[in-house]
């Protein structure tokens, strides 16, 4: 199989939907030989940050020397990012040949009627990614959590530790209506005996997670106690800020954060935490591992900038919390954005957009090509209404035609009152770039589909059709 066939067969696999459960997990690992049993596994879920976390905790672990690897979700532009194999993302060859290995299982597996139904495309490539680290003699992995934790694909392994980063509003249909179901579903990576490190969830969160904790005997360990971060500051212009930080292990007298935001100084509490825990005689991570790591984390994609004219912003920004975080950052711009922005029908869109729109100057609408992908015209709606209802005014008037008209149509880079929409990105992409201006900054935000399919634009890529 060649690697566009590979690839194709695996995105062939989103007419299955998404699926909750372990069953052909189990089944599907255990026909190959049950990969995740041969590496230390680490687990981390939350409703955000969790991928922050993770590629901080890896970056720290391939610091200290371990051969280690990284699971994560969703990709942005490429199915390989999500797979990291020590300091580099997995090649085209090697996932194509585990695609076709993976493939192969499932189909005599499905002839033998061994499983109760054809698995995802976020199982096939959970397995992939079980399948590689073993493949390339990984002695640790870490796994972001899909969705949840307690039936979520990636519980098919056993953690050495578990990490929880916070918990919000974010797939109640899946997760259950309040913050005490929503955390007992996390809570489902939580083992007997196993240390389960909590960042700040909120208090009714934090009493689901303690009677969790307590009804499966893990070891709760809360990334607050006996920390103390300090104020960030900057050492040049040009430099990430970086802050002083007391945990119960050590002092660190600065630790850089070349993640932007004020919330990454919690991501990246919670990342040195885990490696404190993990650090033992056999498997040591010293101080200069953990600060060196942290320095060289990367993840795109979330408060990312793109320097130009405009300059862009991309922040992956899904839900309510998240809105919120990337709105207190943008309150420290000094200057007003435009908003390109897209999200998916079953995300609280109107609570993502109150919070928004005051700290921008226009938007324009638009989605992803995926079924899941709320309508230009409905979220354009959407926040018209909301502008009206908190009084917000955007870019100067238009004497333009109603929604819809060819002549508003035909404008298209800034409607009547600042808010347009655009059924394609590349166009939306062009409409947001020009209402910005030269010396503006276009934001893109809401989805990560959304952030992938802009840079799929940026690169000259076709824009393509995805999820999970």
């Amino acid at each position: 199989m060649h690697y566009d066939e590979a690839i194709g067969w695996l995105f062939s696999l989103h007419r299955f939907g998404m699926k909750l459960g372990l069953d052909n997990m189990r089944a599907l690992t255990e026909a190959m030989g049950r990969p995740q049993e041969h590496y230390r596994c680490v687990l981390v879920a939350g409703t955000n940050g969790k991928g922050s976390t993770s590629a901080m905790l890896h970056s720290i672990l391939v610091a200290s020397g371990a051969r280690a690897g990284l699971y994560t979700s969703p990709h942005l532009v490429r199915t390989e990012e999500r797979i990291r194999i020590g300091d580099r993302e997995i090649g085209a060859d090697e996932i194509t040949s585990l695609i076709t290995e993976v493939r192969g299982r499932i189909e005599r597996l499905l002839a033998k009627n061994q499983l109760a139904a054809h698995p995802t495309f976020f199982e096939v490539i959970t397995c992939v990614a079980l399948l590689a680290f073993v493949r390339a003699g990984m002695e640790i992995a870490v796994l972001e959590v899909g969705l949840g934790g307690r039936l979520d694909a990636t519980n098919v392994a056993e953690p050495v530790l578990s990490v929880i980063t916070n918990i919000d509003f974010d797939h109640q249909e899946q997760l259950g209506p309040t913050l005490a179901s929503i955390a007992r579903e996390k809570a489902g990576v939580f083992r007997r005996g196993i240390p389960a490190l909590v960042g700040d969830v909120g208090a009714e969160a934090l009493r689901a997670i303690k009677e969790e904790a307590r009804a499966k005997g893990a070891r709760l360990i809360l990334a607050s106690d006996g920390a103390r971060i300090g104020a960030a500051r900057a050492l040049s212009p040009l430099s990430p800020p970086e802050f002083p930080l007391v945990t119960p292990v050590r002092e660190y007298a600065s630790v850089p954060c070349p993640l932007p935001g004020e919330h990454q100084r919690a991501n990246t509490l919670l990342a040195i935490r885990a490696a404190e825990i993990l650090d033992a005689p056999e498997h040591p991570i010293d101080a200069h591992a953990i600060v060196k790591g942290i320095g060289g984390s990367r993840w795109p994609g979330r408060l990312e900038w793109i320097e130009g004219r405009p300059s862009l912003l991309l922040d992956g920004a899904h839900n309510p919390a998240g809105c919120r975080a990337l709105a207190d950052y943008l309150g420290t711009l000094g200057t007003k954005p435009i908003l390109l922005f897209a999200a998916m029908r079953d995300k609280q869109v109107e609570l993502m957009l109150e919070t928004l729109l005051p700290r921008v100057a226009g938007a324009v609408f638009t989605r992803p090509p995926m079924a899941r992908a709320g309508e230009p015209a409905e979220l354009l709606e959407t926040a018209r209404r909301i502008a009206r209802a908190l009084g917000l005014s955007a870019a100067p008037q238009l004497d333009v035609a109603p929604l819809g008209h060819p002549e508003e149509q035909r404008l298209g880079d800034a409607a009547r009152d600042g808010y347009s929409a655009q059924d394609d990105v590349a166009s939306a992409l062009a409409a947001a770039r020009a209402q910005a201006e030269g010396s503006g900054i276009v934001l893109v935000a809401g989805s990560l589909f959304l952030i992938g399919a802009v840079k799929e634009v940026l690169l000259g890529l076709p824009v393509r059709a995805g999820e999970a």
